[in-house]
């Protein structure tokens, strides 16, 4: 009834399309004028289960053209608020972040299908609040890239400071310090080396001349 090829690659092109084929294909057969297959329970049953399959097997590689089809977003209008909670959770979703634009799109087709032709005085309001609704939501969704860019900006700057022309110089007067710190401690106990020799001669001779007892 279904090919094997649909279902045996459908997994790695991500493309359902000849499984769906297939399906109508049996339905059509199953429907079929003098057919008598839809008065077996276990047909129906397999009808009934298939017909999901099928609408699930959308959402796997059709999901653009279902949502296109079927929703409809002039009465997510009324629901601002739910919206905007969806809207935030997007936004700190790394794998649905990438979508956060569509939101913003979608307040115009809102907008203009709450907007009816008998009623022009309600577009000017429906318009400015979609407006603001637009500027909230673009405002929130630019502080949410500065908060991911902020660590990789601060590398930068850590990096450009290292290399500009103060910091260098900064260095180079750092070296210089710590080379004349060693250079005067040396030179401290080369000063020092000698007064311990003569100590230690002093000590010597004062034992080789100290009256025996």
């Amino acid at each position: 009834m279904l090919t094997l090829f649909a279902i045996r690659f459908a997994h790695r092109s991500h493309d359902l399309e000849g499984f769906r084929l297939d399906w109508y294909r049996a339905t059509a057969a199953l429907t079929s004028f003098g057919s008598n297959a839809l008065k077996i329970d276990p047909v129906r049953n397999l009808v009934s289960r298939m017909l999901r399959v099928v609408e699930h097997s959308c959402y796997v590689d059709a999901l653009r053209d279902t949502v296109e089809g079927r929703c409809e977003l002039h009465e997510v209008w009324w629901f601002k608020e739910s919206f905007k909670e969806e809207y935030g959770v997007c936004l700190h979703n790394p794998s649905a972040a990438l979508h956060a634009v569509a939101f913003v799109r979608s307040l115009r087709v809102m907008a203009e299908r709450n907007c009816h032709a008998f009623c022009p005085e309600e577009q000017a309001p429906i318009g400015q609040e979609a407006a603001r609704m637009a500027d909230d939501m673009l405002q929130l969704l630019a502080d949410r890239l500065g908060e991911l860019m902020a660590p990789l900006t601060a590398r930068v700057q850590a990096q450009e400071m290292q290399t500009s022309a103060s910091e260098a110089a900064r260095r180079i007067e750092r070296q210089q310090m710590a080379k004349a710190q060693r250079k005067k401690v040396r030179q401290s106990e080369e000063q020092a080396r000698p007064s311990l020799v003569m100590k230690a001669a002093h000590a010597l001779i004062s034992v080789q001349f100290a009256p025996h007892t």
